[in-house]
């Protein structure tokens, strides 16, 4: 429904926009600021996911991820994160699965935005039951976005992917 709406509206705009006479750069940075509107206001309800499409460990080259089932999910005051991991773990907790799995609350929440270079960063905190995590988020007015994540137990690593809407999944 809500891909019908901004489809509506980005009709509009460009019916608009060509009756005006715009450029296609006016055009394209006109319905780029309709796509980061929208993109602010997901941000802003804190009920979004990030799901990661290549991982950029520190010390090897980039890995493409060819499955969507890794991301984050950022829903109100919690994370779930479900993340590969490639790098040097200076702990490990006897038992633990590889990668970054956990579920927690979030301990600190930052949020800046700039609508004039169309990026949005977040940076949030969050300690699971053996590390701190550090995730940072960068996001562009088209969905894509960088994630950096720096823990206290291991060594610091950077995925690329997409930002979401949340789907609530449907229950039977």
């Amino acid at each position: 429904m809500k891909k019908i709406e901004v489809f509506c509206v980005m009709m509009l705009i460009s019916m608009s926009l060509f009756s005006q006479g715009l450029s296609k750069k006016e055009i394209r940075y006109q319905a780029d600021s309709v796509n980061f509107s929208n993109l602010q206001q997901l941000i802003e309800t804190k009920n979004f996911e990030f799901s990661a499409t290549q991982v950029l460990p520190q010390s090897s080259q980039s890995i493409v991820l060819t499955t969507n089932e890794y991301g984050v999910i950022i829903k109100h005051d919690s994370i779930f994160c479900e993340l590969p991991f490639y790098g040097r773990a200076y702990s490990a907790t006897p038992g633990e699965r590889g990668g970054l799995h956990f579920s927690e609350p979030i301990t600190d929440y930052k949020m800046e935005m700039s609508q004039l270079k169309q990026k949005i960063e977040i940076a949030i905190s969050a300690k699971s039951q053996n590390d701190n995590f550090k995730f940072y988020f960068t996001i562009t007015g088209k969905e894509n976005g960088s994630l950096s994540v720096n823990s206290n137990n291991r060594s610091g690593i950077s995925y690329w992917g997409i930002i979401n809407e949340l789907k609530e999944k449907q229950q039977d």
